[in-house]
């Protein structure tokens, strides 16, 4: 049968056969145990009521560290509060990458409250816990979900990273629209951020044009970092605002207008 998978165990031999339309090949490997994986499915975003508290729960359960939570590609993700990283190399992307057009990267959106005191849910993904060493957020898009016209929040920005960690990764990020000041933004937490590497982001649009309500693209106060080939259109703010962070290397990026 065209695509099926065959496989014979026998004593102290494996025999796996692979039939297709152009016929059928064998492998014999002695003396071991060979176990057939199928490709693991991404993440799913059903029921979309509990996305966020089913990422969350996936990420922090024991034995996560070194985890990657790989989304489905061209699928929206609304979430109604952070999702957060909780253990050192972890990594959040869309399944399929490197690989596949940008254009088809998972979409994860802020669609939390927003209360009547202007506070409310801003921030969309989080890795600034004190065992947030090494992890990375790859190809995916970031939805602030900001109304044409409203004014900003108070709270956190798109992304929130940095913080009491090292090495940590944002690339071939796309993040638009924050709630709140701005699209990017790694802290320095207890002075002890370092070495964080932001590369090949497309960044923006972020904030309004109207007085107070401006938002930065990256905002960087982490020292020895790296912030590399983003492009940052629409920045309201500062397109690449930098506080502090000595030893840091901000070298070929673009910006422009939306």
């Amino acid at each position: 049968m065209p695509g099926r998978l065959l496989s014979t165990l026998l004593v102290g031999t494996v025999s796996i056969a692979l039939s297709d339309s152009l016929g059928t090949s064998a492998a014999s490997l002695p003396n071991c145990l060979a176990i057939v994986r199928q490709t693991p499915s991404c993440f799913p975003v059903d029921p979309q009521d509990t996305v966020a508290d089913r990422i969350n729960a996936a990420l922090s359960a024991p034995g996560a560290t070194g985890f990657s939570l790989k989304l489905c590609p061209d699928t929206n993700y609304p979430i109604s509060a952070p999702i957060k990283f909780a253990f050192p190399n972890q990594e959040i992307t869309t399944q399929g990458f490197p690989g596949l057009d940008l254009s088809h990267r998972a979409t994860i959106t802020v669609n939390g409250p927003i209360n009547a005191n202007e506070t409310g849910h801003s921030t969309a993904v989080d890795g600034t816990c004190d065992n947030c060493t090494s992890v990375a957020l790859r190809y995916v898009q970031i939805q602030g979900n900001r109304a044409a016209g409203s004014g900003p929040i108070v709270g956190g920005a798109n992304l929130e990273f940095g913080g009491n960690n090292q090495n940590q990764v944002i690339e071939w990020v796309h993040s638009e629209k924050p709630r709140s000041w701005s699209c990017l933004h790694v802290a320095e937490g207890p002075f002890t951020c370092a070495n964080a590497l932001i590369q090949n982001n497309d960044i923006g649009p972020c904030g309004s044009d109207v007085f107070g309500q401006w938002a930065d693209g990256i905002s960087l106060s982490c020292k020895g970092s790296t912030v590399f080939n983003n492009t940052i259109i629409g920045a309201t703010d500062g397109g690449i605002v930098i506080f502090g962070s000595p030893g840091s290397w901000v070298h070929g990026n673009t910006g422009g207008f939306a």
